[in-house]
């Protein structure tokens, strides 16, 4: 992702901090659970369990420590690429699920570590690249005569409106995808895996779409 993204639109050194960010939001995480045990549903109701309680509060997790990092690095001279978004949201989710499989490791064993590597870590990182491209997404203004619809037009008027509804919408795209993922290998028994791989492979090249898309759009509106 890196290597693939537009010249300087994000840095390394920045990748590695909103990693050790996701590493930290884990800690965020255990002290909600901490403090508000009693959330939760029976393991039997996965739909609420996923998609209520896991997901959003994952994602919510993952979003702060998001907000806090990007806040301090913004202080400083740094490329203002709307791509930055989804690449260092990502790296969070990362590192979120680097903590997560040393969990799953303590548990079950080493075993696990392999599919896990290439399944659950991958998607972690997808989950934020769609939360993330709604945040990019955001800080896109349309030009005076571009095309545009009565909603383009009322959220470029209102900064804190669009901010705030880009970021529901990204939140939300996050946690369908997530609760989605969850769902999935909890109910769906011998077809599981197969689901599993599609949305693998779902998640990726929407992805790719959404980042060309974020891209091509930073281009028109710089030009």
């Amino acid at each position: 992702m890196y290597f693939t993204s537009p010249y300087r639109s994000v840095s390394f050194k920045n990748g590695i901090l909103f990693m050790i960010g996701g590493v930290v939001s884990v800690t965020l995480l255990q002290t909600i659970y901490f403090l508000f045990p009693t959330i939760g549903f029976p393991e039997t109701y996965y739909f609420l369990k996923f998609f209520i309680i896991v997901g959003p509060l994952e994602e919510f997790s993952k979003y702060i420590m998001f907000i806090i990092i990007m806040s301090f690095i913004d202080k400083n001279k740094v490329s203002k690429h709307p791509f930055r978004y989804m690449f260092y949201f990502s790296m969070l989710g990362l590192g979120f699920a680097v903590v997560e499989n040393m969990g799953y490791v303590r548990i079950y064993g080493e075993e696990v570590l392999y599919h896990r590597t290439f399944s659950s870590t991958i998607m972690h990182m997808v989950f934020e690249l769609l939360f993330g491209y709604w945040l990019g997404l955001s800080t896109i203004n349309k030009r005076k005569f571009e095309n545009r619809s009565v909603f383009s037009v009322i959220t470029n008027r209102y900064k804190k409106l669009k901010i705030l509804t880009y970021t529901l919408i990204g939140f939300l795209s996050a946690v369908i995808y997530h609760g989605l993922w969850n769902y999935n290998l909890a109910t769906s028994d011998e077809s599981s895996k197969t689901i599993m791989v599609m949305l693998i492979i779902f998640g990726l090249l929407a992805s790719n779409l959404l980042a060309n898309d974020l891209n091509s759009r930073w281009k028109r509106r710089s030009m």
